[in-house]
């Protein structure tokens, strides 16, 4: 019986961390990729050498050249910035609107609560890659309007998230201390119910930062996102699908790094849940 607990004490205990230590690894590599290493290698992303086309990957250029023989590990590592940056601000807008959204309904209750709510509910009536699609499409390409039509879809998910949450909260006796004292709904937000709902924020946070990169990556691929020559990884996998069978580096490595962006923000997010729900202790 003893062995037995411990072995299931022992699976717990990896499932909890090893998962966020291989995603924090792998967020590591893909941060030395993006950041570090154009600073160590300085190898301009536009350039172009129309005598190295399509070339194999090479002591050179460790991820081959592209059809205009520009290098494409320093386009994989300037798309990386454009993506990451994109879905930041995607996710920072979902953060910066959602929050107080949810506050207001959770706290004020009644028709504010039915307002906000109902307008939640007519954003999440449509798919978020088609309303990002429909925006793109009205405001233009770009990082901005590209991270605006990402961070719109979000917002619903956090508003609802962070309504519970409050609602949760503010059953609590101490809530109902505060009140009792003459605390307003803002004091009682910013001191009681906000640091108690931070850890599904930042959980929250992670889910959607690694679902705004996928995002961007689809805009990029149907040539909505970023547009050329700016570099970006789903826009670098829909260019070199075109030579796929002469040039299948171009496809794998963005395709790669984007995976493995998705995969360890997921991990990290994963280990993050594990570690503070209690059922999972």
């Amino acid at each position: 019986m003893r062995s037995r607990t411990r072995s299931s004490f022992g699976r717990k205990l990896v499932r909890r961390y090893v998962g966020g230590l291989v995603g924090g690894l792998i967020l590591a590599v893909l941060l030395l990729l993006v950041v570090v290493l154009p600073l160590i290698r300085t190898v301009d992303p536009f350039r172009q050498d129309l005598g190295r086309v399509l070339e194999f990957p090479s002591a050179e250029h460790p991820f081959g050249t592209d059809e205009f023989g520009r290098d494409v590990l320093s386009r994989v590592a300037a798309g990386g910035r454009v993506s990451l940056l994109t879905a930041t601000l995607a996710t920072a807008l979902g953060v910066a609107f959602g929050i107080p959204l949810g506050l207001a309904s959770g706290l004020f209750g009644g028709l504010t609560d039915s307002m906000i709510m109902r307008a939640m509910d007519v954003m999440l009536a449509f798919p978020s890659i088609l309303l990002a699609i429909l925006l793109v499409t009205v405001i233009g390409s770009g990082i901005l309007n590209t991270a605006l039509a990402i961070g719109l879809s979000t917002i619903p998910h956090f508003a609802r998230l962070i309504r519970g949450s409050t609602l949760q909260v503010t059953t609590a006796d101490y809530v109902g201390a505060a009140r009792s004292i003459g605390c307003g709904n803002l004091r009682i937000a910013v001191t009681h119910v906000l640091p108690n709902i931070s850890t599904p924020i930042v959980i929250q946070s992670t889910f959607t930062l690694a679902r705004a990169i996928l995002r961007a990556g689809s805009l990029g691929f149907l040539g909505l996102g970023v547009q050329p020559p700016t570099p970006e990884w789903g826009a670098l996998i829909a260019a070199g699908r075109n030579n796929i069978q002469d040039g299948w580096h171009n496809v794998l490595f963005a395709g790669l790094a984007l995976s493995l962006a998705v995969v360890g923000i997921n991990m990290v997010g994963d280990a993050i849940r594990l570690a503070v729900e209690p059922r999972h202790r």
